[in-house]
């Protein structure tokens, strides 16, 4: 069960600058935070993550 989940998602397609989702899964004692850096390709198109973090949010 995911408790109190949470996302922001600021997607772009410019290749300058990578997009991020950020999400935050279950509570303050065991939940995680979780960030996501993509880059849009073009060919073929579609998503490339460049790098995820998790954290505990207790930190």
């Amino acid at each position: 069960v995911i408790e109190d989940p949470e996302m922001h998602l600021d997607l772009r397609k410019n290749t300058s600058n990578p997009s991020v989702v950020r999400a935050r899964i279950g509570n303050e004692e065991s939940g995680k935070r979780v960030i996501v850096s993509l880059i849009f390709r073009n060919n073929p198109p579609g998503w490339e993550v460049l790098e995820m973090e998790v954290v505990p949010l207790a930190e």
